[in-house]
């Protein structure tokens, strides 16, 4: 009985820690930039966008919303006339 219970245990804290491993990038739905899942860019953007925000534009590469304007990693605002160009 000791030992079944053993057995058990040390199966349930392999189970435990096999889960712990990240995100899985199969369910990512952009790209992944520096370990992180960067989602993709839908016209119109979010209304209630938050500073800082990262989104993946097929033509623009990622895209940082910073001071109410998509910027580029560059630096580049992108306007909305240029987000409907595709």
């Amino acid at each position: 009985m000791k030992e079944s219970f053993m057995l058990l245990f040390v199966f349930g804290l392999f189970l435990t820690f096999s889960s712990c491993d990240g995100d899985d990038e199969g369910t990512c739905s952009g790209i992944y930039s520096e370990g992180e899942c960067i989602p993709d860019f839908v016209f119109p953007p979010i209304d209630s966008a938050i500073e800082g925000q990262k989104l993946y534009h097929n033509t623009y590469g990622i895209l940082v919303y910073s001071n109410g304007n998509w910027v580029r990693e560059d630096a580049t605002i992108i306007t909305k006339n240029e987000l409907l160009i595709e």
